[in-house]
């Protein structure tokens, strides 16, 4: 289970540095793979902090990111992976899974413009609020 008391501070502090080092690395075309295994990370069904602290980073990530706009297939990483890290029977991963999605959701422009990918935002948004 999730000990937030005793580990927020420690993944916050970890999760802003990555994302701080990330933010010039991923622009410059190195830690390509970056993203990729963040987002994966957010699937990690063995540890609640993996998940919490690989969620948290692409947030923190996004946020650094926003003069530095993301690319069309990192910015559906990230948003898969927040919007799918949103689930009712883990209120702590979703709360941060939220957060994740409005530090993002400003550069999400571009997808907006195809359908599809209007409709899965708008049902991940609609799940969240429902958290």
């Amino acid at each position: 289970m999730l000990n937030l008391e005793e580990d927020e501070n420690r993944i916050k502090n970890l999760s802003l540095c990555l994302a701080a080092i990330a933010s010039v690395e991923v622009p410059l075309g190195y830690w390509n793979n970056f993203i990729q295994i963040f987002s994966d990370a957010t699937a990690a069904t063995n540890s609640d902090l993996i998940r919490f602290a690989a969620i948290q980073t692409l947030g923190y990530l996004s946020e650094f990111m926003e003069n530095k706009p993301l690319s069309f297939d990192q910015l559906g990483l990230i948003l898969t992976s927040t919007i799918q890290s949103v689930d009712p029977a883990q209120l702590k991963i979703s709360r941060i899974a939220v957060s994740t999605l409005l530090r993002v959701i400003t550069q999400t422009k571009v997808c907006f413009e195809n359908d599809a990918q209007r409709d899965y935002i708008m049902a991940g948004i609609f799940k969240a609020i429902s958290v």
